[in-house]
């Protein structure tokens, strides 16, 4: 979906629609003036617990189409009603609150004039995606202690971590990713870093010690329970953590009774035992950190086995270091890698494309600078080197561009875009009813069904399972996600795979017998170096004005809220009502969003996020570094 102007905004006709939806907001006046509704009667699908069913959805984007009728209740069956862009300004800016409600009542979908959403195959479009960050990464240490926390050097007089124990009711919430074990009732937060969260995880001992239990642990993807510790256990664990600290003279933490003051777990508070709550957070410094890690290391077993409360070697304590907005400029001092498990990195490229006045044509001499070889594929495998005076930059038949690639696999581009200033590049989403053509490996619409030339065949194959969340009344375009990345990549991950994983029993005869017990596996097989677990599309807006899709405003129910928290029972309620009212008085929830939104540089890249999960024990050993690591996996995966 393009930008919307002001100068197109109203665009078209729509005094019948006007005209139409005074008509139902007077009778709307009529007809409704009953006092107040019960909110029993309200729908399940608009309550806030509960979102949309992802079959719903599909039954409006397919089913309908092809004429089947719908089989839900009475608000499926409604008449779908489309209305123009410019009904809904001219309910805005005359402040028609009738109108607004009379939609309520309605099944909308919203028509965009043709003017502002370009086609995709607009030559006038200029198209990006060069821009590319990490967006979150997931580190789990390989054995006990807080190797996941600290950085690869001696001595760095920056390094702090704010230590925070009192957070038992915080949700270890990642979707994505790999920990060796199942989280349910085994994670506690214990403080950040900067902009990450640092975690422990309490689990079986053998998925510390034997790494195939660990590889076979369930994904973060799969279904587990709540994994915050138990009160019980959340108390042992602050215990033994305040007992580790206290032997570092300079924090001047003491315990007076280690395992508390009573048999029972349940009769004594923490304050009673040590001072550890004597202060909100704790400040500690790398060498006081590098303390706590070998404190760890050196007291957990004796610890739990003079427990009253513990059984012998029920657990291990697992560092895990969960990152948001990840810089890779110094992954090589970031930590030490041969003491890291598994690594979970999501990779984001923004997709923006603007509208250019004219193009330009770089020359086969400014091309060739830049790149040692320019080839007709990316597949190695068959690619030829080509002769760019020889090849011309279009089919002469088809008028196609004749595509061209990098050593790496990259697309060169044979043109550069000339914008004029303050140009805005599109806002985009999806196209929902075409996401089956994303994950397929022939061209779209091919009669012949002709393999798509930038995919070959990957190893890891799974079914695509695709979700799909509708965006602004529009039904068919929005945001998705699905439980694999898009098979254009699969090329990239079966050569990461080939040059920097181990090889298996046998392979390689120039091993000695040291090397070989080194990193090949008893059985012969080497678990991938890189799986490829997820991607979602989103308008980069959506994460710009909001972190989290449940913090947004606009759909907490505020008004609701406002409008029904008179009858709610409870002190909580009485307290928060008003509260409430305050706010809405003040600014309504769509009034803060735009608020946010009408400065001209917001972001409105469609934004690609990738998540990967990294097994470092199937790396080579010169590969187990941050240096390798962001330069053999991260950036070709970019």
């Amino acid at each position: 979906m393009a930008e919307v102007s002001e100068d197109s905004y109203y665009a078209g006709s729509s005094s019948d629609e006007e005209e139409d939806l005074v008509t139902v907001a007077a009778n709307h006046d009529d007809e409704d003036d009953r006092g107040h509704f019960d909110l029993a009667d309200v729908l399940s699908v608009v309550k806030a617990d509960d979102p949309l069913p992802q079959s719903d959805i599909y039954e409006g984007l397919f089913l309908q189409q092809e004429g089947v009728e719908a089989s839900g209740p009475t608000w499926e069956q409604a008449k779908m009603t489309t209305f123009k862009l410019s009904v809904f300004a001219w309910i805005l800016e005359n402040n028609q609150a009738a109108a607004a409600i009379a939609l309520l009542h309605r099944r909308v979908n919203l028509s965009i004039y043709s003017n502002l959403s370009p086609s995709l195959d607009d030559n006038m479009l200029m198209w990006d995606g060069s821009k590319h960050f990490l967006d979150f990464m997931l580190v789990v240490a390989e054995s006990m202690g807080c190797h996941a926390f600290l950085p690869n050097t001696v001595a760095d007089h920056t390094f702090t971590i704010t230590l925070d124990l009192r957070q038992s009711y915080h949700q270890f919430r990642p979707k994505y990713g790999k920990l060796g074990f199942n989280p349910t009732r085994s994670m506690m937060a214990i403080g950040t870093n900067g902009s990450s969260e640092l975690w422990f995880g309490f689990c079986p001992i053998t998925n510390i010690e034997d790494l195939t239990v660990a590889n076979e642990a369930p994904l973060l993807s799969e279904k587990h329970g709540d994994s915050r510790l138990s009160g019980r256990h959340f108390r042992m664990a602050v215990m033994f953590l305040a007992y580790a600290l206290s032997t570092n003279p300079d924090l001047g933490i003491h315990v007076t009774h280690p395992y508390g003051m009573e048999d029972d777990v349940d009769g004594w508070r923490v304050t009673d035992a040590t001072n550890v709550y004597s202060q909100r957070t704790w400040q500690l410094h790398l060498e006081d950190v590098e303390k706590l890690s070998d404190c760890i290391i050196e007291s957990w077993d004796d610890w739990v086995e003079g427990s009253p409360h513990c059984g012998k070697r029920m657990a291990g304590l697992w560092s895990i270091n969960l990152s948001l907005r990840v810089e890779g400029a110094n992954w090589q001092a970031e930590r030490l890698y041969a003491q890291i498990r598994y690594m979970s990195p999501a990779i984001a490229t923004d997709i923006t494309a603007t509208k250019v006045n004219q193009w330009e044509d770089i020359s086969n001499e400014q091309i060739l600078l830049n790149h040692e070889a320019v080839y007709d594929s990316l597949d190695p495998l068959v690619r030829q080197e080509v002769d760019l005076e020889e090849l011309p930059h279009q089919d002469p038949e088809t008028e196609d561009e004749n595509k061209v690639y990098d050593k790496g696999g990259r697309r060169i581009p044979w043109h550069m875009g000339m914008v004029a200033l303050g140009t805005k590049s599109c806002g985009i989403l999806v196209n929902l009813e075409t996401v089956p053509e994303l994950f397929s490996s022939f061209i779209p619409d091919d009669e012949d069904m002709v393999m798509d030339p930038d995919v070959y065949e990957d190893q890891d194959i799974r079914t695509p399972l695709v979700n799909v969340y509708p965006q602004a009344f529009l039904r068919k375009t929005g945001h998705m996600q699905c439980n694999t990345v898009l098979p254009q990549f699969g090329p990239f991950l079966t050569k990461i795979r080939k040059s920097v994983a181990q090889p298996l029993r046998g392979v390689d005869d120039d091993l000695d017998e040291e090397d070989e017990k080194l990193f090949n596996h008893d059985d012969g097989e080497v678990p991938p170096v890189v799986l490829s677990m997820a991607c979602q599309f989103y308008n980069e807006l959506s994460h710009w004005t909001c972190p989290s899709a449940a913090l947004h405003e606009v759909q907490q129910g505020r008004i609701t809220s406002a409008l029904s928290g008179a009858y709610g029972t409870g002190c909580q309620a009485a307290l928060n009502h008003p509260n409430i009212i305050r706010e809405c008085e003040a600014s309504l929830p769509h009034q803060h969003f735009d608020n946010k939104i009408k400065h001209d540089d917001v972001p409105r890249a469609l934004r690609l996020e990738n998540v990967y999960i990294i097994q470092l024990d199937s790396l080579l050993p010169g590969h187990r570094t941050g240096k390798r690591i962001y330069w053999d996996i991260i950036i070709p995966l970019a």
